[in-house]
């Protein structure tokens, strides 16, 4: 599956550049028309951009993300009603609940896989494994270090939540004596 059918879904990231008289909006995504551009640096003033207010913007976006997933909306799948709500019904049919139009069933407007899918769409904007994108920022170590940071920390926000990994003595730790 390709990267553009993968995240088709996903926010994009997006940055001002800081210097005054440019102000160019930068939308960062992984179309193949946008592949060779250096990120790093307006392409119009040359001006490099800030790695620390790019960190920001990230962090805030994904914050933004996390917020949405943890609000737990529940949206009817019937077209006709549109209902939104945080109650769960209590009674689950083949695995959601019914809705109170008694025509559909609800589920998470904003569910974990759409949120790891983000988390991992922002990580793979900032990879240097695209040779195109290598070739544009190679004579750059500024431009190096610059996506290597923030893919770090988007790595690392990744790592942290375990979302990825499943530990298979806990998950089989009822069905182990304990010593």
């Amino acid at each position: 599956m390709s990267d553009e059918e993968r995240f088709k879904d996903c926010d994009p990231f997006s940055m001002r550049c800081m210097n005054e008289n440019c102000q160019e909006q930068y939308v960062y995504d992984l179309s193949s028309e946008n592949k060779v551009i250096d990120y790093s640096r307006c392409s119009k003033c040359k001006v490099m951009f800030r790695q620390e207010v790019a960190m920001n913007r990230l962090t805030l976006l994904i914050r933004k993300h996390v917020k949405k997933y943890y609000a737990a909306w529940m949206i009817c799948d019937d077209l006709s009603c549109g209902q939104l709500t945080r109650d769960v019904p209590s009674v689950p049919q083949r695995g959601a609940s019914f809705c109170v139009c008694k025509r559909g069933h609800v589920y998470p407007e904003y569910n974990d896989t759409t949120l790891y899918t983000q988390l991992l769409y922002y990580q793979r904007l900032f990879e240097i494994d695209n040779k195109e994108l290598l070739r544009a920022v190679e004579n750059k170590k500024d431009s190096l270090a610059w996506f290597s940071a923030i893919h770090g920390y988007v790595t690392n926000l990744i790592e942290n939540n375990s979302y990825s990994e499943v530990d298979l003595s806990k998950l089989f730790q009822i069905l182990l004596p304990t010593k």
